[in-house]
């Protein structure tokens, strides 16, 4: 079985309500699991996403090649699964270190620790509104949290406070004050952060979520 493709959208929620279920060692043994599309190019971690379809992506030069193991969605792991190369390419204004398109399967590499779902991405104006939609309803405001960002995920924060760890969905309103890179809003692991939440419930699955509505320095 190949990596899992997912909308943006469509990831954002599975990310935040069954993060399990895209990794495959949360699975019991024999179970298949999808991996989620993924590369690394020059030590930064990219997470493939559908294009958006609708004629705005432009294409710059080439950018190389790089060499991504099998999905081993299996355990135990297929032995007949090899490593695949991926031929990859420059988004017309966008930088590679934040997003890339890989002629290989076709997909968009957005770079993690960056929340393409902020109107400042560069990623953001490729895509329809309904993309970045949070998806959610009956949002409750709660009281500010703190912790450290723990990993670096793909348009979501995982945060370490003092009780448990969190996954924290980010949304087109979220306020992320500093911590930027390239000029966009990045969070690192070890991040030290103070953030205003909102406890919302999801519109077409059982289960609800936190929505970050700042984000600022601890």
């Amino acid at each position: 079985m190949g990596p899992r493709l997912f909308s943006f959208r469509l990831f954002l929620i599975l990310a935040v309500v069954a993060v399990a279920v895209l990794v495959p060692s949360a699975r019991p043994p024999e179970v298949q699991a999808g991996c989620v599309a993924a590369l690394t190019r020059g030590g930064v971690d990219y997470t493939g996403i559908q294009p958006p379809g609708n004629g705005k992506l432009h294409l710059g030069r080439r950018l190389g090649r790089v060499r991504v193991p099998p999905c081993t969605d299996t355990i135990p792991a297929d032995p007949d699964q090899h490593d695949t190369v991926h031929r990859l390419r420059r988004i017309q204004g966008v930088p590679p270190a934040v997003a890339l398109f890989d002629g290989y399967d076709g997909l968009v590499y957005a770079a993690n620790g960056y929340f393409p779902q902020l109107s400042s991405h560069p990623l953001h104006g490729l895509y329809p509104a309904r993309e970045f939609a949070t998806g959610v309803r009956a949002c409750q405001v709660r009281k500010s949290i703190q912790g450290r960002v723990t990993g670096k995920h793909f348009g979501v924060i995982r945060l370490r406070s003092k009780r448990q760890t969190q996954f924290i969905q980010v949304g087109p309103s979220t306020e992320i004050r500093g911590f930027l890179r390239h000029g966009l809003p990045h969070l690192e692991p070890g991040d030290r952060i103070k953030m205003s939440l909102s406890r919302c419930k999801l519109r077409k699955v059982s289960g609800s979520v936190l929505l970050a509505r700042t984000v600022a320095a601890r």
